[in-house]
């Protein structure tokens, strides 16, 4: 998408920020590992974290994911559990978290969490963004998982453009 809208649609010099959010920050925090996928700052909100398998734990802890009631009950859930902790972050065939070199040296990354976040939390949150010189975190006061613009817009918006500002010019 980003070098569709620089090549073909005329905006070749624009700075241009990637938004994430939950679980796509994962994936637009690694298209930066990918040649030729170029933007100019990286905006994360709730997400994503250092390590996956706790989020994946987390993430079931939650109920956010849908399972069929037989699923649901133990052993059952035990098993399903300790399955997509395992296979989830194979799956991805990525290592994680991405290399601290490169485009990640160089890149002005936000990431904002919830301060009462049970799938991400801050300090999930925190310790990846730990690694690379040119990030920074934000805890939204009171916020619950992807709920940071829900309960403080006007907070949110300012955390947001500040950095935008900062980071594009």
């Amino acid at each position: 998408m980003v070098s569709w809208l620089r090549d073909k649609q005329g905006y070749g010099t624009a700075r241009i920020a990637v938004y994430g959010f939950s679980f796509s920050c994962f994936s637009a925090m690694w298209a930066l590992t990918h040649d030729g996928f170029e933007f100019d700052a990286l905006v994360c909100d709730s997400g994503p974290g250092h390590d996956v398998p706790p989020l994946l734990r987390k993430y079931l802890e939650a109920e956010a994911l849908p399972m069929p009631p037989v699923l649901s009950g133990e052993p059952s859930r035990s098993v399903v559990t300790r399955t997509l902790c395992a296979l989830g972050p194979a799956m991805l065939r990525a290592q994680w978290p991405p290399p601290t070199t490169g485009k990640f040296a160089k890149i002005p990354l936000l990431f904002m969490s919830g301060e009462h976040d049970a799938i991400v939390p801050p300090s999930s949150v925190d310790a990846l963004a730990e690694r690379y010189a040119q990030a920074e975190t934000h805890v939204l006061p009171g916020a619950e998982h992807l709920l940071g613009l829900q309960s403080d817009p006007d907070g949110y918006a300012s955390v947001v453009l500040d950095f935008l500002k900062r980071a594009l010019g």
